[in-house]
């Protein structure tokens, strides 16, 4: 499981509840393997995701709060 935080950093360390990467593609690019999740902290992020379901099946992303959308 990885964490995503409008507060984070996208480094080598990133990725814990308490030191979140700072945007969900970092994660898919350098840190996800088939059967991950990632999850989502509430706030305002920009930008998108791109992921290939060859290189990324099984994957859950959702958030802290389930009535917020992705």
């Amino acid at each position: 499981t990885y964490y995503v935080s409008t507060t984070g950093t996208n480094n080598a360390a990133c990725g814990s509840s308490t030191s979140p990467c700072a945007t969900a593609q970092y994660v898919l690019d350098n840190k996800v393997s088939a059967g991950d999740t990632i999850i989502i902290n509430p706030g305002t992020y920009s930008g998108s995701m791109t992921f290939s379901t060859s290189n990324h099946h099984d994957i859950t992303i959702t958030t802290t709060d389930s009535i917020v959308p992705i």
